[in-house]
């Protein structure tokens, strides 16, 4: 029994901890995962990580997790900086892809949602409210064509009610739907004519009154965008 405990204890003194192995080397593969940094036996503390898939993390670290502030570094250029919990992004944080996108804001779980600023590789941005990585619930649009849409948002588009000011000095208020002026609305024109009526897809249809820009008014029913029948 006195030789068996023995041998045990000279086991266990021969098989260091992974702090002391990375004071040792300074690093400790575990499973393909590389951790550097003050780190202690149970892996929490500050330092990096590498993954398997070349994926690497430097910042704070909870029982082998990334856990509270750091920054992340993906294989395709992607970069995260801000909050992680239990290994997901997850609270306040910024992304920056390779190709020029990039968000401010909120994450849940790992998915862009929640109050944020999203911009497009092609200048188009929208400041508002996220849910599962798209625009949702509403803020302002600003497009790469120079248009500002104010209002609500439906998964991506312009959807419920809102305002457009079109980059050639017109503007919209009213319904929207999937991206399209939809529903009732009053339209100027940047020559100062005006249409308050009803729209189908981005055009004056149904019921509405037009107010030419020389004073001259029409009431009536709209097809197509143009007057229908008798006014």
């Amino acid at each position: 029994t006195t030789k068996a405990t023995k041998g045990n204890q000279t086991d266990s003194r021969t098989t260091p901890s992974p702090s002391e192995i990375i004071e040792e080397r300074g690093e400790v593969v575990i499973e393909g995962t590389i951790y550097r940094g003050s780190l202690t036996d149970n892996l929490t503390g500050s330092g990096e990580i590498i993954w398997p898939d070349l994926t690497s993390y430097r910042g704070e670290i909870k029982k082998g997790l990334p856990n509270g502030e750091g920054e992340i570094h993906y294989p395709s250029g992607k970069t995260y900086r801000g909050r992680l919990e239990h290994g997901k992004i997850q609270g306040l944080g910024e992304i920056q892809w390779s190709d020029g996108r990039s968000y401010r804001g909120e994450f849940k779980d790992g998915i862009i949602s929640g109050k944020g600023d999203f911009i497009d590789a092609n200048g188009e941005r929208f400041i508002g409210d996220f849910l599962n990585e798209k625009p949702h619930g509403s803020g302002t649009l600003f497009s790469s064509y120079s248009s500002i849409y104010m209002g609500e948002m439906q998964n991506g588009l312009m959807q419920g009610r809102g305002t457009l000011a079109f980059s050639g000095g017109g503007l919209y208020e009213g319904s929207f739907m999937e991206n399209q002026m939809h529903g009732f609305g009053e339209h100027t024109s940047s020559d100062g004519e005006t249409y308050k009526g009803n729209f189908k897809n981005g055009q004056r249809h149904g019921f509405g009154l037009l107010t030419f820009k020389n004073g001259r008014v029409y009431e009536g029913k709209f097809s197509n965008n143009q007057p229908h029948g008798e006014g």
